[in-house]
């Protein structure tokens, strides 16, 4: 009995293993084949790659993508320029970016050679300049000549740009200029560059950061990641060629219009190129996207607040069926109107360095839209940064050099290349979208941390303002745009909320009480004492960029006549206070006293004083407080100064 019973186990032992390997190998099998891309490096495309573009197949070049779409679609419109009337067909845009081709061959002698464009934005003669350069094998570089002069020096001359490309101007600031309103329309066609050999190395363009840290960066960017990025889109999307419409909203000096460009081109869709006036004309650029037809709106989330509350009638679907919001975070109070009628929010995210985008997420009313939890997007392959700053071993930088596929960070300076230094990051070394790039020793590694383009500094702490304007514009559902602004030692939010307002507001006026004290009392549960703003303004609208069409933090409105004589206790004691006592909201704006008629310059100082000393000062309140009272010694200089400077100082307050 014993030997039959030990028989049978060993029978079923032996069977349950075969089964168990049998399910190995047929998992083993079933498991997705390696990436054999040349330049992806651990995502490959799903199974439905290239079935809506066939004649994409094979492509390795951004230039190709439109050249392929000329072939199979030239008499589909390419461009269509509303404030001009005009388009064009890929056949007739292909043979102009062909001419400015032909023109630039004498120019460019070798591989990632730098070609510069100073034009408006607003004619066919920018996109053919664009394509051109692509064609001709140069790297595309766009400049903003409404710019300070400044920062256009600058990024000159770490560019060091072969060419200007200009319209109808004969010579740029004494260096080489071509003028492409004397080109013909037609050139031959002429054989591809010799250099144009590895499109993970050879540049297609370099883009410079908005000079919020400090002088603008170049982001240099190789074809590889821009061919995936547009090929993600035609899988994405179900794009039909000569149907759908993308917008042009964003300046061609943004990574952004890569995205609203190519992802028409690559189906042989059409780009709608749209104005500076155009996008700022609010409800009357509704009746443009009408009759262009846009299907495909790309737009910053603060464009949708001043278009229309009712999409569904004022844009049926299908129009602008598609929003592809990027840049900030989506707030929560614009997805439910934006969704009616089949309409679909696909929310991006992405550091120009991996590419433009690494992730995409589809937004629904009720669901958070949190940039963190998007989902990974087809790969995007790499990028290399241009910095005229070394950046040493295990030293955070502040741009975000990471991504799904991203496989390669290099700080270089173009102009010193004596000083570039090169750290390969490992491919699956972080895929978290928002995080900051550090090398370390042999090995690459990331470490997360948050942007510090928009950390402010509050009483010597660093309140990360991204994080808080999240929490408000995703929790109160009354907020389409927030933004946290540090003024006269006060921390402050500036909300666009048109339900909230009791009146109208001529630029800005302080929120409700009531509606301040809940929204205090919210923060409170969630967020740390310094990152709670002590007074909320209602704004009727924000200053947008005219670049990346973000909102523009340096337009936030001046509070300084009605901070000035706010109670100086009010910072202070707040954080020493419970939480359910902090911050009464009240909103009230006193009207100032104590300095009333102050000379600026005296106010200048002021400022100084504040910003070394840290400490509230004795004109805040009009009287003999605060840091009057501190060693004279080192107040001394600073009491004189203002003195000298026919300001108030201690004495006057009697």
């Amino acid at each position: 009995m014993a030997a039959s019973f030990a028989t049978t186990a060993v029978a079923v032992f032996f069977a349950l293993t075969f089964v168990a390997w049998r399910r190995y190998r047929w998992a083993a099998e079933k498991m997705p084949q390696a990436d054999t891309c040349p330049y992806s490096l651990t995502d490959v495309f799903g199974d439905s790659h290239l079935v809506n573009v066939p004649h994409q197949n094979g492509i390795r070049w951004l230039t190709e993508v439109f050249s392929r779409s000329a072939e199979k679609f030239p008499h589909l419109t390419a461009l269509q320029i509303p404030h001009t009337g005009e388009s064009l067909s890929f056949a007739e845009l292909d043979a102009r970016a062909e001419s400015v081709a032909a023109a630039l061959s004498a120019f460019l002698t070798g591989p990632d050679q730098v070609v510069a464009v100073a034009m408006s934005q607003d004619n066919w003669q920018i996109v053919a300049s664009h394509l051109g350069i692509l064609k001709a094998g140069g790297t595309v570089m766009f400049l903003d000549t409404t710019l300070p002069d400044a920062l256009v020096t600058h990024m000159l001359n770490d560019a060091q740009p072969v060419v200007i490309l200009t319209r109808g101007q004969d010579k740029f600031r004494d260096l080489p200029t071509l003028d492409v309103l004397t080109l013909p329309e037609r050139m031959p066609r002429r054989e591809p560059p010799p250099w144009l050999d590895d499109p993970t190395q050879r540049l297609a363009t370099i883009f410079y950061t908005s000079g919020t840290t400090g002088m603008p960066k170049g982001v240099e960017c190789p074809h590889a990641g821009y061919v995936n990025l547009a090929l993600s889109y035609a899988d994405y999307f179900d794009l039909l060629p000569g149907m759908d419409a993308t917008s042009l909203t964003s300046s061609l000096g943004y990574d952004g219009s890569i995205s609203e460009m190519y992802s028409a081109w690559v189906s042989g869709c059409t780009v709608v190129m749209l104005t500076k006036e155009q996008i700022r004309s609010g409800p009357d650029l509704v009746p443009v996207l009408r009759e262009a037809e846009v299907t495909v709106l790309f737009c910053p989330p603060v464009l949708l607040t001043t278009l229309t509350p009712t999409p569904e009638l004022d844009l049926p679907y299908p129009l602008c069926r598609y929003i592809v919001p990027a840049g900030e975070a989506f707030p929560s109070a614009l997805v439910e109107p934006w969704t009616r009628g089949r309409r679909q929010i696909i929310n991006t995210y992405g550091p120009t360095e991996a590419s433009t985008d690494t992730s995409r997420q589809s937004l629904r009313p009720g669901s958070p839209s949190q940039l963190d939890r998007h989902s990974p997007m087809s790969p995007t392959s790499s990028s290399r940064r241009t910095n005229s700053n070394h950046c040493p071993t295990g030293r955070l930088e502040s741009s975000v050099s990471v991504g799904c596929t991203l496989h390669a960070g290099t700080a270089t300076c173009r102009s010193k290349p004596s000083r570039s230094s090169s750290r390969t990051l490992s491919s699956a070394a972080c895929t978290a979208p928002g995080t900051n790039a550090k090398s370390t020793s042999e090995r690459s590694a990331c470490t997360s941390s948050a942007r510090i383009d928009t950390q402010l500094k509050v009483r010597g702490h660093r309140v990360e303002a991204q994080a808080v304007e999240d929490v408000l514009q995703s929790q109160f559902g009354e907020i389409e745009a927030a933004v946290l602004d540090y003024q006269n030692e006060t921390l402050v939010a500036f909300v666009a909320a048109p339900s909230v307002c009791e009146g109208e507001i001529s630029v800005v006026t302080p929120a409700p009480a009531e509606w301040a004290a809940r929204v205090t009392a919210t923060l409170a549960k969630q967020l740390p004492a310094p990152s709670i703003p002590t007074k909320f303004f209602l704004v009727e609208k924000f200053v947008m960029m005219p670049v990346s069409g973000k909102i523009d933090r340096k337009c936030l409105p001046n509070l300084s006549h009605l901070l000035r004589n706010a109670e100086p206790e009010t910072e202070d004691n707040r954080w020493d206070t419970p939480a359910s006592a902090r911050n009464t909201g009240d909103g009230e704006v006193k009207v100032p006293d104590a300095k009333a008629g102050m000379d600026p310059e005296c106010e200048e100082v002021l400022s100084i004083c504040r910003a070394v000393f840290e400490t509230p000062l004795g004109l805040d309140d009009g009287s003999r407080r605060g840091w009057w009272a501190l060693d004279p010694h080192r107040t001394l200089g600073a009491e004189t100064a203002i003195r000298r400077m026919g300001g108030a100082g201690p004495g006057a307050a009697q």
